[in-house]
């Protein structure tokens, strides 16, 4: 698997393929609508005849845009066959660099001490915070559903479950607000004595 700096140049990579194609002269064309009227007219020869689009144009005007629109209908299939592929390379890129992010959260949340719920939520909003930096601007990881990208890396590398990990969150919260009684060995579980024990908190 690569590093996440590694994916995060993947991703950005993929983007710049996306800029540039949509740059292209084709793409300037369709976003202009260069070509609209004169490829209604072309499609018109076939579907509606009787169009006024094609009001007096004689036989050899109908052979050369015949010819265009045959050419210009390839080249639109080539355009938006490549603007799918480029599409589908920048998500591919963006879901293996939110794997990796996952996975170095879970490497960064097991050789970190103290807590379990500090140990979490510093993890995450370390990831956050790397995600937005220097991925896709977005300040924000989920692991709220297994089946994430991000969600993936981070369970597989961290042994944890979603829904045990959530619980224990929860648990966590509850005894530190002191609105629970902690149960026997339940405090060293989640190397929480010593804060619980700190009668100055």
């Amino acid at each position: 698997m690569k590093t996440f700096a590694q994916a995060c140049v993947d991703y950005h990579a993929a983007c710049e393929a996306v800029r540039e194609h949509q740059k292209s002269d084709m793409a300037v064309g369709i976003r202009t609508k260069k070509y609209v009227e004169r490829f209604n007219a072309y499609s018109d020869m076939t579907h509606w005849p009787l169009s006024p689009l094609l009001e007096g144009m004689g036989d050899a005007e109908r052979a050369e845009l015949k010819a265009w629109g045959d050419q210009y209908a390839e080249q639109l299939r080539v355009f938006h066959a490549n603007t799918e592929k480029l599409i589908k390379a920048r998500y591919v890129a963006l879901s293996n660099a939110l794997q990796a992010l996952g996975y170095e959260t879970a490497k960064r949340y097991l050789a970190t001490p103290g807590a379990f719920d500090e140990r979490v939520h510093g993890a995450l909003a370390e990831a956050d915070r790397r995600r937005k930096t220097d991925l896709d601007g977005i300040g924000y990881v989920c692991v709220r559903e297994e089946d994430g990208n991000f969600a993936k890396g981070f369970f597989k590398a961290s042994g944890l479950k979603r829904t045990t990990m959530f619980a224990d969150l929860k648990r966590c919260a509850e005894l530190r607000q002191g609105s629970v009684k902690a149960e026997e060995g339940e405090l060293e579980r989640f190397g929480m004595k010593l804060e619980a024990c700190d009668e100055s908190r």
